[in-house]
Formats: C-alpha cells, structure tokens, sequence
C-alpha cells in the first residue's frame, strides 16, 4: 500500500476522535459564556446555587477530612507523576503505554483554555473548606483529571485483566471518580455545572485517547 494511502487511513481514524472533542468543547464553551456565566459578576445559576446550599447544611465533622483527601486525588500533583509511573511501566505495550498521560494531560489542557474563556470566579456562597485555588471555576479541573485518568486505569484494567475482575475494576474507577466530582463541591470550591463540564471533557478524552492511540492507528501512522 502506498504511503499516501496510508496517510488517508490514519486521518480517518484520528479525525473523528479530534471532531468529536472540538464539538465538545465548542459545546462546553457555549454553555459556559451562555448559561453559567451570562454577566459580570457570573451569578451561579439556581440549581448549582441549590445544590451548594444542600451540601453545605449536610456538611459533618467527620466527612470533612476524607473529601478533602479524596479531593487530591483529581490532582495533577498526584495523576501526573501515575501517569509517568503508567507509562514506564507498559514496555511491551506500546498504544497502552500513552493513554493514560494523553488522556489526562489532554483533558488538563484542555480545561484550563476554557475557564480563560469563559472566565467563571469560584463559588462564594459559603465559606470553603480549603483555601480556593487561584484559578477560575469553569469547568472543573479535578473532575476531567479525575475521569480521564481513573476510567482509564479501569477500561484497561478490565481488558487486561482477569474476567472476574473487570466488573470491579470498572466500579472502582468509577467511585474514585464520583467521591473526587463530590468533593469538589462539598468543599465549595466548585459549582455542580463545573464538575459536570470537566466530568464530561475527561471522559470525551478517554475515548479520544483510545482511538488515537489504537494498534491500527499507530500502524498505519508508522507504514
């Protein structure tokens, strides 16, 4: 086969993963400037102010302490050097060896240009368990680091691993996940429509990563 058929078989397989994050995150940037951030002072809007107010009157002594460590772990000071570990750790994988730093520094990225774009202050409606962090709220780093570095870990948990455990891992990532998007907002340093824009980025990215780096797509890249 030629080299330039092979060029065509490998855009079609990265173009679509590329188009469908470019349409998500054109949709989350819309939904940010237009919905959760329609004025100057960015006004949370009445579910995200709702949720808040129910979290913060359900707020326990004994629950604080274990969100704000389940909070470090959407961190890029813990996932990235996972990441690096990740990928010194699959010598004989090469597609498996990127997905999971792809995957999470991609969903970083990815977050950090929309909350320049959509400009979001954090919450202010009650007071945080932590200091809040210097950046904007708009959508939630943590969430999309959380989902697009622990569902990896679980997808390709499940296909590597034994069949009886692929079910639980699967579950696993999927709890570190929910307790770090909980988290986020227990400690009001986030508002729920924030963790819902990051939860979805990182989980686009994991799909992303997948098919950009699949066996077939790296073959025809390297033919």
């Amino acid at each position: 086969m030629s080299p330039s058929n092979n060029q065509q078989r490998f855009l079609r397989r990265i173009l679509p993963p590329v188009v469908v994050l470019a349409a998500i995150a054109a949709m989350v940037w819309v939904i940010g400037r237009g919905w959760v951030c329609h004025g100057p002072g960015c006004d949370a809007a009445s579910l995200d102010a709702h949720i808040l107010d129910w979290l913060y009157l359900h707020r326990r002594e004994w629950l604080d302490r274990p969100m704000i460590a389940a909070s470090w772990l959407g961190s890029t000071y813990v996932l990235l050097p996972l990441a690096i570990l990740w990928a010194l750790g699959h010598r004989a994988d090469r597609a498996g060896r990127f997905l999971a730093p792809l995957a999470l520094i991609g969903a970083a990225l990815s977050v950090h240009v929309m909350k320049a774009a959509v400009a979001r202050p954090r919450p202010a409606l009650h007071e945080a368990l932590i200091v809040l962090p210097g950046d904007l709220s708009f959508p939630s780093a943590h969430a999309a680091q959380s989902a697009a570095f622990w569902l990896v870990l679980g997808l390709r948990g499940q296909a590597r691993g034994p069949h009886g455990l692929r079910a639980p891992l699967i579950a696993v990532a999927t709890v570190v996940v929910l307790a770090v998007c909980t988290s986020r907002m227990y400690l009001q340093v986030h508002y729920p429509s924030d963790v819902a824009a990051g939860l979805l980025i990182g989980i686009a990215w994991v799909f992303a990563s997948g098919r950009i780096l699949s066996p077939r797509a790296r073959a025809a890249a390297d033919a």
